[in-house]
């Protein structure tokens, strides 16, 4: 055997029994829980086993690096959450548009919130929010689904499983009547804390005149870790292209509504994911035959993992990193002091965007 293919069974070797020990350990810490703390997640193991099966819990485990504690939590929390955001009736169903999102097409049709079809130049998805499409009549709670639902499709991305995703914001021509309280709590409180994919940047665009009338209520619904990633973007079109640029946002992965070359629109993403979900039972290369290179892959996420999230790959450094905690892990939170707080710019502003 050459020297790479020896290393590599090594590795693999290695990946599997941090894997293995890794969730060993959560399976215990799960166990300390008492019942009436995890009631929606053992409703789940209990009728729908396959929607928490090693795959599931392994992403939650590498959002937490491996920490089988924390991990442990932030699962109790998204089905707890799930169970409160879908209801008794629909919460332990596949998030597809014919499962869970049965009834919440219409919601999508909103174009408040959708996924665009390209990462950043760091391979991270991007949530597109185009805040004037949300007005008052909307169902707010269609909404907090709707958001529900881009997540899991972006974590069917392999690149966002690995490199996590950001939140895209046009607030261009919006108003306070297009600000609605819930569905940016249902957001903020959810996109960092309890998904097996993390967030790494919020960028806010074209937020004056009224980011200042609301910022003291955003800032308090934002954690400390949303807080040092909240980046807001103001100026004309070519400042704003040239802000975002030092993002690794560049104009082919922004829209034509902010100065980008993407053209693509809600209605495209609906239109993909119809394409994407017709295969979801059984999904072939003839069903393929029509969707791009990226609904090939998120098809065949889709089919190999249904509505949870496909078997982490691309994990060898994180595997890696958490053979070492394994063996002292702490269910210890980092605390830090909140580096920058949310300017009010006139222009420009400069944030965190850790990458």
């Amino acid at each position: 055997l050459t020297e790479s293919v020896v290393s590599e069974t090594r590795d693999e070797a290695t990946i599997n029994a941090v894997e293995a020990a890794s969730l060993r350990e959560m399976n215990e810490a799960l166990s300390e829980i008492p019942h009436n703390q995890k009631s929606a997640l053992v409703h789940v193991q209990r009728i729908q086993p396959d929607q928490v099966n090693d795959a599931h819990l392994l992403g939650f485990l590498q959002a937490e690096d491996y920490d089988a504690k924390l991990a442990t939590r932030r699962l109790i929390g998204y089905w707890e959450t799930r169970y409160k955001v879908f209801g008794a009736d629909k919460f332990a169903l596949p998030i597809t548009l014919d499962g869970a999102m049965m009834d919440c097409r219409e919601a999508l049709k909103v174009g408040h919130l959708y996924l665009l079809p390209m990462c950043d130049k760091l391979g991270r998805g991007i949530i597109h929010a185009n805040t004037s499409a949300l007005r008052w009549e909307h169902n707010k709670d269609d909404q907090i689904r709707v958001w529900w639902y881009l997540i899991h499709v972006v974590a069917e991305r392999a690149s966002a499983r690995k490199n996590g995703y950001i939140i895209l914001a046009n607030a261009k021509d919006s108003t306070l009547h297009n600000f609605d309280t819930k569905v940016v709590s249902g957001i903020c409180t959810t996109s960092d804390r309890i998904f097996p994919i993390r967030l790494k940047a919020i960028h806010c665009c074209n937020a004056s005149p009224v980011f200042p009338l609301v910022s003291s209520v955003v800032k308090s619904m934002l954690s400390v870790n949303q807080r040092e990633r909240f980046v807001l973007h103001n100026g004309s079109v070519e400042g704003l292209l040239a802000s975002l640029s030092n993002y690794h946002l560049d104009k082919g992965c922004l829209p034509t509504a902010m100065g980008g070359d993407l053209s693509y629109t809600h209605e495209d993403f609906l239109e993909e994911r119809l394409e994407v979900e017709r295969g979801y039972n059984n999904v072939t290369d003839e069903d393929c035959d029509g969707c791009s290179d990226q609904g090939q892959e998120e098809a065949a996420g889709a089919a190999a993992f249904g509505s949870s999230f496909p078997e982490t790959v691309d994990s060898y450094n994180y595997l890696m990193t958490a053979a070492k905690k394994l063996e002292s892990a702490s269910g210890a939170v980092n605390s830090s002091k909140v580096r920058v707080s949310v300017p009010v710019p006139t222009s420009l502003s400069l944030g965190i965007d850790t990458g």
